[in-house]
C-alpha cells in the first residue's frame, strides 16, 4: 500500500497509532518526498539550473543520511544479538 493511502486510512480511523508506527510512516513519506525531488530536478540539474542542482543535491544528501542511519541501526541490532549469544541463529 502506498504511503498516501496509509495516511488517508489513518486520518479516517478512530484507532491511534503507536509512536513507532507514526515514526515509520513519517519516514516513508519523507523518503518518497526526497526521492521525488531528486527525480523531478534531475532533468533541470543536468541543464545546469542552479536551483534544481541545489535541490537535488540537498535531497540526495538527506537520503544518504537516512540510509547511513538505518544501516548503523541495523548493525547495532545484529551486534546486540551476537552479544547475547544468539549468533548461532544467524546464517
Amino acid at each position: 500500500m502506498d504511503s498516501f493511502s496509509k495516511v488517508c486510512r489513518d486520518t479516517l480511523s478512530f484507532d491511534e497509532k503507536s509512536e513507532t508506527e507514526i515514526a515509520q510512516l513519517d519516514g516513508e513519506i519523507r523518503q518518497f518526498y526526497l526521492k521525488s525531488l531528486c527525480v523531478f530536478h534531475r532533468k533541470y540539474m543536468v541543464r545546469g539550473d542552479p536551483f534544481s542542482t541545489k535541490s537535488c543535491v540537498e535531497a540526495g544528501q538527506q537520503l544518504v543520511s537516512i540510509f547511513i542511519e538505518s544501516t548503523e541501526s541495523f548493525h547495532k541490532e545484529v551486534s546486540s544479538i551476537e552479544n547475547v549469544g544468539c549468533s548461532r541463529i544467524l546464517p
